[in-house]
């Protein structure tokens, strides 16, 4: 009798809930959209990712600033997309019952852009893509409801629902902080956005009045936080030298793993690693290699002074890639070509990383 009371107390506040599988439905058809224009399903590039509008702080504070949004409905792998639908399908239809269509689509879109904005912000390099943001802002939304309105819930028989469904959700996105790819910064973002909309400016279990007026308040706060993360990121000057300082960084660790690896003869005659070492070395050199690469590449109006090394670290870093890959891809297709040209860049670009050693400040 209290279900069926609780599920009319709900359908009267808000009869009909569209936004959440609308939203579910535009991250679907997204994420199909890019695998059929040859994105990789479970792990695609950053390369890929930033073309389909990844949040890349060199290009938000360059004018990009709408990759904030787009972010959110584009996904690292399948994995990344499955965790974010199933817990917004979860929280999404109750949290919008609450709170009404256009305060949960308000509260989905606000923390997803602060989401966004925080995560470029802690990580200017990296590329921020995914719904969590906004999924851990609908968690936060029924979080501060909760915390605000727990006798109000509670006479309507919505307590125990609201803290299980807020705990599981948290509890499903918390094990992502641990990965190394997670953007811890993004989830806290999106997650405080819906704890204060939740808290302050969340449904009050009253008849339906003011719901526009109290999804204004969400919308505009969210765009005023993300605008003011967004301007606070470092400038091209400062992402510039960043870059530079996470290039030297990155060759003093990655390319004495990769060159030991050429060391063994396993090739017929050409020094370099084999099929495995190959696939052993494009996991853990050549694919933070490259995303550093794509990062630097991505810095836009680089100061004159800083704009010549940045152009000979490019130049080195893509001869460096080219010597790897090409030799992988000897490895893998049988072609000695391959493995001669790949040689041939690999001196080149040990050359080149003499003459950037001796003009380096």
């Amino acid at each position: 009798m209290r279900r069926v009371a609780t599920l009319a107390f709900l359908r009267a506040r808000t009869p009909h809930v569209w936004v959440t599988p609308l939203v579910c439905a535009l991250n679907a058809a997204v994420f199909v959209a890019a695998i059929v224009m040859g994105v990789a399903p479970l792990a695609p590039s950053g390369d890929d990712l930033i073309e389909w509008g990844a949040s890349f702080a060199p290009l938000n504070t360059d004018g990009a600033w709408w990759r904030l949004l787009t972010s959110t409905v584009t996904h690292a792998g399948l994995w990344h997309l499955g965790n974010n639908l199933v817990v917004l399908a979860l929280a999404g239809r109750l949290a919008e019952r609450l709170a009404g269509n256009t305060t949960f689509l308000a509260t989905y879109l606000g923390a997803g852009l602060v989401g966004a904005a925080t995560g470029s912000a802690a990580q200017p390099h990296a590329a921020v893509v995914g719904a969590s943001g906004g999924v851990l802002g609908v968690v936060g939304l029924l979080l501060g409801v909760f915390l605000r309105r727990q006798r109000d819930l509670t006479e309507q028989g919505l307590h125990r629902q609201v803290g299980a469904y807020a705990g599981v959700c948290a509890a499903s996105l918390g094990g992502s902080f641990w990965l190394a790819e997670a953007s811890l910064a993004a989830h806290l973002g999106g997650l405080g956005l819906g704890v204060a909309a939740g808290l302050l400016l969340g449904p009050r279990l009253e008849p339906r009045r003011g719901r526009a007026k109290w999804a204004a308040s969400v919308a505009l706060a969210s765009v005023a936080i993300a605008v003011g993360i967004t301007l606070g990121t470092p400038s091209a000057a400062a992402a510039a030298e960043r870059g530079l300082a996470r290039f030297e960084a990155l060759e003093r660790t990655l390319v004495p793993l990769a060159e030991s690896a050429f060391a063994a003869d396993t090739t017929g005659g050409l020094a370099g690693p084999d099929a495995d070492g190959c696939a052993r070395l494009e996991r853990a050199v050549f694919t933070p290699w490259n995303a550093e690469r794509a990062s630097l590449e991505a810095v836009r109006d680089v100061p004159r002074a800083l704009e010549g090394r940045v152009r000979r670290v490019l130049d080195y870093m893509r001869l460096r890639a080219d010597g790897w890959q090409l030799h992988c891809e000897g490895v893998r297709d049988g072609r000695t070509d391959r493995l001669e040209a790949a040689a041939v860049a690999r001196r080149m670009a040990d050359h080149e990383a003499e003459a950037l050693a001796s003009a380096r400040p």
